[in-house]
């Protein structure tokens, strides 16, 4: 007799390799104006769309420039304490489409300035990604099959490791509903999750203001 143990097992087994795998992830694919709300109270609102640039803006501050492909950090910013780009190597796009598994490594060059008449800064860093088997996951957006891409920044002096983070990127939406960042310099973990997605003429300020103090708790504020 076979133990009731060892068939359930079997049957998991059987269920699991009748699934059908999930296709590759495409990079996504965003419209001007789509709008994605997160359980800090951010706002993420795509604000102009260059070729693979897109720039991004919350309901304060200016907006600020982010390649198609997340996991690069944001390519350009200003701010008042001055401005930054980052120019990845083209070896980070070899992470999409994504597939389970899928690793990579690449180098991203660091320019910073404090004002337009100063000279910029440069530094690199040498990142590493890797792709994780899909799987389902549920915010109070809902819930989604998403990938989790884990990458991990190094010193490109003593290649100590100075950070984490973990997207769970959801590829029906088309953009990813979780992210965790680990920084082991500041010894401080944060997550922030996906609480509303709008789209169209629903990405109102008011309406996102409204969504956005909801989601951190904190009282409606005039946008």
């Amino acid at each position: 007799m076979i133990p009731v143990w060892v068939g359930a097992v079997a049957a998991v087994a059987a269920a699991a390799s009748s699934e059908a795998p999930r296709p590759p992830a495409e990079l996504p694919a965003y419209a001007i104006g789509d709008a994605f709300v997160f359980s800090d109270g951010r706002v993420e609102q795509v604000a102009g769309i260059d070729g693979d640039t897109i720039s991004w803006k919350g309901l304060q501050g200016g907006a600020y420039q982010r390649n198609r492909n997340f996991v690069t950090p944001p390519s350009s910013w200003r701010m008042d304490q001055g401005e930054g780009r980052r120019i990845p190597s083209q070896r980070a796009a070899a992470i999409w489409p994504l597939v389970a598994g899928k690793s990579v490594r690449f180098t991203v060059i660091n320019e910073t300035r404090l004002a337009s008449d100063r000279p910029w800064e440069r530094n690199m860093s040498l990142w590493t990604c890797k792709v994780g088997p899909h799987h389902d996951t549920t915010t109070s957006a809902g819930s989604f099959d998403v990938f989790t891409i884990g990458c991990e920044l190094y010193s490109p002096v003593n290649m100590r490791l100075l950070e984490r983070v973990a997207w769970d990127y959801a590829p029906d939406l088309g953009h990813y509903v979780r992210r965790t960042n680990v920084d082991y310099l500041a010894a401080r973990t944060t997550t922030i999750v996906l609480t509303s997605a709008l789209h169209g003429h629903a990405a109102t300020r008011e309406r996102l203001a409204a969504l956005a103090a909801q989601a951190s708790g904190a009282a409606p504020q005039r946008p």
